[in-house]
Order: C-alpha cells, then sequence, then structure tokens
C-alpha cells in the first residue's frame, strides 16, 4: 500500500471505528476478526473522547509530500522554525531533526495547510504507531474547571502516572492486511499493555521475530530526545505524539515528534532553569517498554 492511500485509511479508519463503537480487533489466521481483551478503558461508556483526525484535514501528494490543515498556534510555531531571529533559534536548529521536514505554509479553499513529509511515503505495507507524550494535557492558561477535567481523565489512562499513552495503531500483514488495530478513543492500560502492542508493531507484516534494528534505532532516538528535553529546551511541549512508521519488507524505520499546537515557554523557576518534566517522564518510561 502506498504510503498516501495507506494514512488516508488509517485516518477514515478511525473515524468510522468510532461511529460505528468498534473495538480495537485482532484477526486470526483464518481470516475472522477477533475482538482484542478489553481493558477497563475500552468499554465505550467509560473511554475519553480520543477521536482520530478527519481525512478533510490531511492532504497527500505524490512527491513524498503531505499538508495538514494547520491551527493559527501549529503554524506560528513551524514558521519560526528556520527564523534565524526568533529566541528560539539554537534550540530550533536542535529540534528540526525530530520533526518531519517542513516545506512551508499554503492557503487554499480559505485554510492555511502545513506542507511537510510523508513519513509512510514509498514504503510497502508500512505499520504505523502514535504514542501521546506528556503527563499533562493542558495548557498553563486553560481554566481551572478544564485542568480538573483533563486531570481527571488522564488518571484514567496511563498519561498521568507514566507520561506516555498509545492512541493509535495499526498493523499490516506481509499482503498489506490489516492485523491489528487500535483507534484512538481506546488506549492501552497498562504499561505492559503498552509493551505488547510494540512488540506487535515491530513484527508486522507476518514477522516471528521484532525488527531488532528497528527497535536499537528507535531507542536511539528516544534517547537523544531525551537528553535534548533535560538540556536544552525552554518551551513546553504538549498534546504531541511520537509517531512511529514501519515496513519489515523494505526494512525501513522512523520517529518523528508531531502535533505543535500547544507549545508554550516555561516559567522559570528559582533557580534560573525550567524543565518539561511531565515530557522527560513520558520519555524516561518509554524507554522501559522497547
Amino acid at each position: 500500500v502506498h504510503g498516501i492511500s495507506f494514512l488516508i485509511l488509517f485516518i477514515m479508519g478511525c473515524g468510522k471505528s468510532k461511529r460505528m463503537g468498534v473495538h480495537p480487533e485482532q484477526i486470526t489466521d483464518e481470516g475472522k476478526k477477533a475482538e482484542a481483551p478489553k481493558t477497563p478503558t475500552q468499554d465505550k461508556k467509560d473511554a475519553p473522547n480520543l477521536a482520530g483526525g478527519h481525512a478533510d484535514t490531511f492532504k497527500f501528494f505524490k512527491d513524498g509530500k503531505m499538508a495538514k490543515a494547520g491551527k493559527k498556534s501549529e503554524i506560528s510555531f513551524f514558521e519560526d522554525l528556520n527564523n534565524s531571529s526568533s529566541p528560539y533559534a539554537e534550540e530550533n536548529k536542535l529540534l528540526i531533526p525530530f520533526i518531519p521536514k517542513f516545506y512551508g505554509i499554503e492557503e487554499e479553499g480559505g485554510k492555511k495547510w502545513i506542507k511537510m513529509e510523508d513519513l509512510a511515503h514509498g514504503l510497502t505495507h508500512p505499520s504505523i504507531m502514535d504514542i501521546k507524550m506528556s503527563d499533562v494535557t493542558y495548557s498553563p492558561d486553560d481554566a481551572k474547571e478544564k485542568v480538573t477535567a483533563h486531570i481527571e481523565r488522564d488518571k484514567k489512562t496511563t498519561t498521568f502516572e507514566y507520561g506516555i499513552r498509545l492512541t493509535g495503531m495499526t498493523v499490516r500483514g506481509p499482503a498489506g492486511e490489516e492485523t491489528y488495530k487500535m483507534i484512538k478513543e481506546y488506549s492501552a492500560n497498562t504499561l505492559d499493555d503498552i509493551k505488547t502492542l510494540i512488540i506487535q508493531f515491530l513484527k508486522c507484516n507476518g514477522k516471528d521475530k521484532i525488527n531488532r534494528e528497528a527497535t536499537e534505532s528507535y531507542i536511539a532516538e528516544i534517547r537523544k530526545l531525551l537528553e535534548l528535553f533535560e538540556t536544552k529546551l525552554s518551551r513546553q511541549i504538549i498534546a504531541s505524539s511520537l509517531f512511529f512508521v514501519l515496513s519489515n519488507i523494505n526494512k525501513k524505520h522512523s520517529v518523528k515528534l508531531i502535533d505543535f499546537a500547544h507549545v508554550h515557554p516555561l516559567k522559570k523557576t528559582e533557580s534560573g532553569s525550567a524543565k518539561d518534566t511531565g515530557f522527560i517522564k513520558g520519555l524516561k518510561n518509554l524507554l522501559t517498554v522497547f
């Protein structure tokens, strides 16, 4: 499956599953769908509202690029990336390697589009995984009631305790068939759940063993990102994800940081420094499940 059509199917599939109330399903060797074991958050009445993206907010192109309809705050973030006069110019240079390649802002149909790299382009039957980072899901200027609601919601998932939440995953078999899918309104309920699903992702395309090269590469990237967050960044990145792509057929893989609609300056402490502790917590715990 081409990267473009694959991602469109993923986005549209998430929306369809949510509307129909479908739980994540695993497909057996006989081709029959068997419902994955439920965790407490997988019952629709208890699951937080984690709906996926909509097809009309993404556009894909044959040259390996895609476009996302951006919010004003995310457009500002991307416009600032290559601004040499930005107060964040130096740390932007360090952050850029961890973000999909950015090709500018375009305006069409009354919307502004962030044009960037399509990470699945050119891969044969790629699998994808979205892990939401940080134990903070609210902005510093949110009302107290909203903050409380977010915290209560996050306590029902792995977000509050561990700073990570696996919110979406599609695993493909050797012929491109969908062998496992987790949609965004459900999430793994424990670190062990996340580890089990990551193993499934690493064994995509019908492999008996995990892709060790991809595993080591992902670990190396997470460690680099952890060092960056611990030593260089002066902003808090909220509601962002690490987006993993893997094709065991092409033997290609990548992981990038996505979603930058909520990026805020960190408040200085008495010592004069500040860190995005929620994101750092998430990166450290993510290392334990790879």
